[in-house]
């Protein structure tokens, strides 16, 4: 009997762009409230984070907190 571990580890799951963004869109739908001046003080720190998070090279995280945001305002101007 060895005692080498010979369990392989689980595949991780893929998930494409749309898919991910879509997510975002469901999630930015789930954050919104009936206030508007609620919804674009979020929406405005949703967009500050993106931006801290795209000046460090996140991307992807950034352009999942811009779609989160664009969801909750979507009169928020592109970043």
């Amino acid at each position: 009997m060895s005692d080498q571990k010979t369990d392989t580890a689980p595949a991780e799951d893929t998930y494409s762009r749309s898919e991910i963004l879509s997510f975002c869109r469901h999630l930015g739908r789930s954050l919104k409230g009936s206030n508007d001046e609620s919804n674009t003080a979020l929406a405005m720190h949703l967009m500050r984070e993106a931006e801290y998070l795209g000046k460090n090279q996140f991307e992807t995280v950034a352009d999942m907190f811009a779609a989160v945001a664009h969801t909750v305002d979507p009169n928020l101007p592109k970043k």
